[in-house]
């Protein structure tokens, strides 16, 4: 008979994450616009880099854990020419997709106050409940802002967040994984002034460049004190991101490849439009799909499966649909 203490914490979450709940209703022939995953090929570029790395002699060979030089000077190069934002090669963590680091970054802090705008991603709130780090009567606050939001699509005034975490010594968690579809708003947080001391970016390649397989990202720390943990934190519980990993995302950072996924990220908006199109035919109430995958629906889940065959992600009484599926419900 096992004789330990468990982890009652895990008590304080639902029965089922929400995307395992999906999982249930999945291959059983309806319209898949659930999870997020990018559904066009990979482009070819980033396919040859990773199969000429292979042969590479430090294919088969442990990882640097903060990533190797080569990437992260690409993601230098990338913030120069997208955001016109200076990194250091030290502020750069490559990251297995931006999932990890965002239930993992809560490791080097506190117990905290948590704020964020909901609906949202669900993993930074339920990691801070799994790792008891939560204390509503603090006046310490942790921010997580996810811009454009997941599952809303809504594009945030960084500027104005960021200004109230200089104002009360506040912590922001930034989350960007959609950055590249934002057409209106701040991309990258350290476009903010001020920024530098107050704030954590997490990003991924997943919706920018067909990464949500290949596992690949970048967590950006610019405080040092907090940067120093970190970097104790993945040394020791992180062995890094395979290197022919990282030669594919070099790659995918490259300012052809980058317009390419461009061409890719506007077929996944015109699938959008159709998806609202369809919508709006219904007279279903929605909010999202300009700046980021996601249409964001008044309308149940269940009721999508068994009136219209389709299948979403639900939010409370809501349901997410995604764009990067090829098919919309107007094409079925």
């Amino acid at each position: 008979m096992l004789n330990i203490r468990l982890n009652k914490n895990f008590n304080k979450l639902k029965t089922n994450y929400v995307f395992a709940e999906v999982a249930k209703y999945k291959n059983k022939g309806y319209i898949d616009l659930s999870i997020g995953d990018w559904s066009l090929p990979l482009v070819p570029k980033i396919k040859d880099a990773i199969k000429k790395a292979l042969d590479d002699d430090e294919a088969h060979k442990y990882p640097p854990e903060t990533g190797y030089d080569f990437l992260k000077e690409a993601i230098q190069k990338y913030y120069r020419t997208e955001f016109n934002v200076d990194l250091d090669k030290t502020e750069i963590f490559i990251n297995d997709g931006a999932n990890s680091d965002l239930a993992n970054i809560f490791d080097i802090l506190g117990k905290n106050n948590f704020v964020t705008i909901v609906p949202t991603y669900p993993v930074p709130y339920e990691s801070v409940l799994i790792k008891n780090k939560l204390n509503k009567k603090s006046s310490q606050y942790v921010l997580y802002l996810c811009s454009p939001n997941n599952p809303t699509g809504k594009v945030l005034n960084i500027e104005n967040w960021v200004n109230l975490a200089n104002k009360i010594g506040a912590l922001i968690i930034f989350d960007g994984a959609y950055s590249a579809y934002n057409t209106n708003g701040t991309k990258s947080i350290f476009q903010i002034k001020n920024s530098s001391e107050n704030c954590i970016e997490i990003n991924s390649l997943s919706k920018m460049a067909g990464f949500t397989g290949l596992r690949c990202g970048w967590t950006i720390i610019k405080n040092e004190s907090l940067k120093k943990m970190w970097t104790r934190r993945v040394t020791t519980c992180f062995n890094g991101v395979p290197y022919i990993i990282q030669k594919g995302a070099e790659t995918a950072l490259s300012p052809e490849v980058i317009e390419e996924n461009k061409k890719n990220i506007q077929s996944y908006m015109k699938n959008a439009a159709k998806i609202k199109e369809f919508l709006k035919m219904k007279k279903i109430k929605f909010v999202g799909g300009e700046n980021s995958p996601y249409i964001f629906c008044d309308y149940k889940f269940t009721d999508f499966i068994k009136k219209y065959n389709i299948l979403g992600v639900p939010f409370g009484s809501k349901t997410r649909l995604s764009s990067l599926s090829l098919l919309s419900p107007v094409e079925a």
